[in-house]
């Protein structure tokens, strides 16, 4: 890895020293602040290239950083919490946190994230979007309204195409119940999500080759789906 600076938020002492150990061990500058506060203004101050962000703080929580981080900047964001409650977790991807990770965490868990949400990073800024998608399966061409398994037509609803338009425009991320309820269903009750569980078995059925072991739809339990891409 580069030289790369991360910038940890977090009120306890502990698991600031502990994570910036762990950075500097592979390659990373880290710089800690132990307030919301102060997070921001070392924010400004250091530029960072990724943002790891404890939730449960006094006076500014993570949640209200987040959203201040975001009127701000679009550097990747990876959500620190102790709590295990899926609606605090949702809220947060929602608000444009990229990952998130549940205390206490393992260090290879930690690192793996936090290179997965650089890469996928690296990809947004430098190509934004692809109009296509070919892994040499799957083929999917936006610009006509096309999807190809092994060089077949695909045919899909035009529900089911949207779905899968939303989620691949959105690869590599999360995608929440009530964002694909939002984006796709045009904001229905969010108490509907079973509209979802079923479309995303029926895309599984038509683009994966063992629907039971998806590859491109993949299940984030209790939160959502994710599109994610495969190599050639």
């Amino acid at each position: 890895m580069k030289s790369l600076k991360a910038l940890i938020v977090d009120d306890d002492p502990l698991i600031c020293d502990i994570t910036s150990r762990i950075l500097t061990a592979n390659g990373f500058q880290p710089f800690c602040a132990n307030s919301g506060e102060e997070g921001l203004r070392e924010l400004y101050k250091l530029q960072p290239d990724i943002v790891i962000l404890d939730i449960m703080m006094p006076k500014m929580d993570g949640l209200t950083v987040l959203k201040r981080i975001r009127q701000l900047t679009d550097v990747p964001v990876i959500m620190l919490s102790a709590m295990i409650r899926t609606d605090v977790t949702v809220r947060a991807l929602e608000m444009g946190a990229d990952d998130y990770i549940k205390k206490p965490f393992m260090r290879d868990e930690l690192l793996a994230r936090i290179q997965s949400v650089l890469r996928r990073s690296s990809i947004t800024s430098s190509s934004r979007f692809a109009y296509s998608y070919n892994d040499g399966n799957l083929f999917i061409d936006l610009e006509d309204n096309r999807v190809l398994l092994d060089g077949e037509l695909v045919r899909l609803t035009n529900t089911e195409y949207k779905l899968l338009e939303y989620l691949y425009i959105q690869a590599e991320k999360i995608c929440t119940y009530s964002m694909i309820l939002e984006d796709v269903w045009g904001g229905i009750d969010p108490g509907h999500s079973h509209y979802i569980h079923v479309y995303v078995q029926r895309l599984r059925n038509k683009i994966e080759r063992d629907p039971t072991a998806p590859k491109y739809i993949v299940t984030e339990h209790g939160i959502g789906y994710r599109f994610e891409k495969q190599k050639k």
